[in-house]
């Protein structure tokens, strides 16, 4: 709703609400990250550390998979791929890219790398959630056309991504003052994420092996983004292979299956280090 905080519209230099939400969510995550990592006998420094590496390749991350997924809005100017600023994230990138990025970097610094992640995986999801009220602020990642007379209903300005786009596609002539009524999906996102952090941090207590939090993490997260894709109606949402699968949904079910079996090999390895404990 209010894409620029400062500056002049469409200008290099203005401050854009994503990138000002997307700021906030990163320090939100480092903050409640470096307090479980004290918490679990790991120097706080170290989040901070890997977190840089982590932001980097998430951001690269992002980009890419969106260059891969929408290559034709780039072959004739390829050169376009570098100017990031004006737009085209997909998150599922950033995550999968920031997450290699922090395994590789723990590792090489000889850190119990599940005891990290489960430190830092619930603080993720508070990032995710402020950088989702970003996408809101900003128009993109809108839902469907909703009831006039909806509670939740949301109408974005003419100098959003939201009415920008679907006067590209179409769907408005341009001389409407403002979108039709839409489904605010980036809100709902952003509650279901919250709801997700809070019952991490409720469940890490009773964890049973490390890992388990992460685990948690990354399949909550993978079942709520297959579920919240259909209330997505902006232009990235197209069907991949032959169903009528979204990208996001396919990446979903790939990573829920790979975390199940993680999750499996974790907790069979911790049995039989408790086995051999007793014997």
């Amino acid at each position: 709703m209010f894409p620029i905080l400062a500056g002049d519209y469409g200008s290099l230099f203005s401050i854009k609400s994503y990138g000002v939400m997307v700021a906030l969510g990163f320090l939100a995550a480092l903050g409640v990250g470096r307090a479980r990592a004290r918490a679990v006998g790991i120097p706080p420094e170290i989040v901070s550390d890997v977190g840089t590496w982590v932001v980097v390749a998430g951001l690269l991350g992002a980009r890419l998979l969106y260059v891969v997924a929408f290559w034709d809005q780039f072959r004739d100017r390829p050169v376009s791929i570098l100017w990031i600023w004006e737009g085209g994230l997909v998150l599922y990138g950033g995550i999968l890219a920031g997450t290699a990025a922090g395994i590789v970097v723990v590792m090489r610094r000889h850190l119990p790398l599940w005891r990290f992640a489960d430190a830092v995986a619930p603080g993720t999801l508070l990032g995710i959630a402020l950088g989702r009220i970003g996408c809101f602020l900003n128009g993109c990642c809108w839902g469907p056309v909703c009831d006039e007379g909806a509670w939740y209903a949301v109408r974005f300005p003419t100098h959003s991504l939201a009415y920008r786009e679907m006067a590209a596609r179409g769907i408005l002539s341009g001389a409407e003052s403002g979108t039709p009524p839409l489904f605010p999906a980036q809100l709902a996102y952003a509650a279901a994420d919250l709801v997700l952090f809070g019952t991490l941090l409720c469940l890490s207590r009773w964890k049973r092996y490390e890992g388990q939090v992460f685990c948690w993490f990354v399949g909550g997260y993978a079942i709520l983004r297959f579920g919240l894709e259909r209330f997505r109606a902006d232009v990235v949402r197209h069907a991949w292979g032959p169903t009528s699968g979204t990208l996001a949904q396919w990446i979903s079910l790939a990573v829920l299956v790979a975390i199940t079996l993680l999750s499996v090999w974790l907790r069979r390895r911790c049995d039989r280090r408790d086995e051999e404990g007793m014997i």
